[in-house]
């Protein structure tokens, strides 16, 4: 998003698409298109955050599975079918086995409510502002060290839960931008407390056992219950804490150095964008046939497949659906108190 002024504001997605391919970040940040698979990943994955973030403000099982029926339920129901992963019955299991297991006293740190949610919009350049949402601001005692550290908390969806997925975050720069952001903020609000690593809130939208007939007896889908899967499937979904993950110095000023060289990037795509469009496209690099991007990309999803075709734009509302990405409206950030 570029301001009247012409500040650039960007936040990570759009810096890790622009990152992973140029036509990816062209694409969905820049024109501002998105797969409708991707629609449903992207609002389950916000309504369980909603769900989390009202369960850390009030530790209240009910009021937080209302938060996420009514962020999801209506459009689930209408638009993802039953049997899917992403399904109002198969998500809303998910998260009530979350909510029932993850009491306050259970978690290895202190939830700070004041920063619950915390949207950020702090300058990297006069001209360029990162922004985003803190989950959770929460303070953790290192088995190690006496003193008390800030540490962020960052719920995160995916369809599994597997070891190279958990291996992402070892590096992540979503953490490191987090850290930096976090720092920023205990900063303005003058606190004098070490923030330097990050928390993943991992929660597994897969598929659940649910066969009246069949009786779970372990196995695949863990240790068995003796009745039939449509009785136990919320007994089988899957959540982990990772973490922490530490950022050196270091690292941290690394990351701003390369979000500073990708935002830039981001500008001149943003700029193609405004003045010829979606026309454009021909001319984008499509980075991720080099990198074996591809293979993840909404573009490249099961029923998209826009870049396999060749990019034609009758396309564009059809296969893909427009959806405006706006970094401060997501961060939930109002531009005159940005910075």
């Amino acid at each position: 998003m570029i301001a009247d002024d012409g500040t650039l504001y960007v936040d990570h997605s759009t810096l890790a698409a622009v990152t992973t391919c140029d036509t990816q970040g062209f694409l969905r940040y820049a024109l501002g298109y998105t797969a409708s698979e991707e629609r449903a990943a992207l609002l389950a994955g916000t309504a369980l955050h909603r769900a989390v973030a009202a369960w850390f403000r009030r530790g209240h099982v009910g009021q937080a599975r209302q938060v996420f029926e009514v962020a999801y339920r209506e459009w689930a129901e209408a638009n993802v079918p039953t049997d899917d992963r992403l399904s109002w019955r198969n998500t809303s299991l998910v998260v009530d086995r979350w909510l029932e297991t993850h009491p306050a006293a259970s978690l290895p740190w202190t939830t700070l409510p004041e920063y619950i949610e915390a949207g950020f919009a702090y300058p990297l350049t006069d001209d360029i502002v990162y922004t985003g949402r803190i989950d959770d601001l929460v303070a953790y005692a290192p088995p190690s060290q006496p003193e008390l550290e800030w540490c962020v908390v960052d719920t995160k969806s995916t369809s599994r839960l597997s070891a190279p997925w958990r291996a992402q975050w070892i590096m992540d720069a979503q953490i490191t931008g987090y850290v930096w952001a976090a720092q920023q903020l205990a900063r303005a609000a003058g606190v004098e407390r070490p923030v330097s690593a990050g928390f993943i809130n991992a929660v597994e939208f897969a598929r659940l056992p649910s066969d009246p007939t069949k009786i779970c007896r372990g196995g695949t889908w863990g240790e068995g219950h003796g009745v039939p899967y449509a009785e136990c499937a919320r007994y089988h979904a899957r959540y982990e804490i990772l973490g922490p993950y530490y950022r050196t110095p270091e690292q941290i000023e690394e990351w701003r150095v390369d979000a500073i060289r990708w935002a830039k990037e981001y500008r001149r795509l943003a700029a193609v964008a405004r003045d010829f469009g979606a026309t454009a496209l021909p001319t984008i690099p499509m980075r991720g046939k080099w990198t074996k991007a591809c293979r993840f990309c909404e573009f490249n999803s099961e029923n998209a497949k826009f870049c396999a075709a060749g990019r034609p734009t009758a396309m564009l509302g059809t296969a893909l659906v427009r959806e405006p990405w706006d970094p401060l409206a997501h961060a939930g950030v109002v531009l005159s108190r940005t910075i």
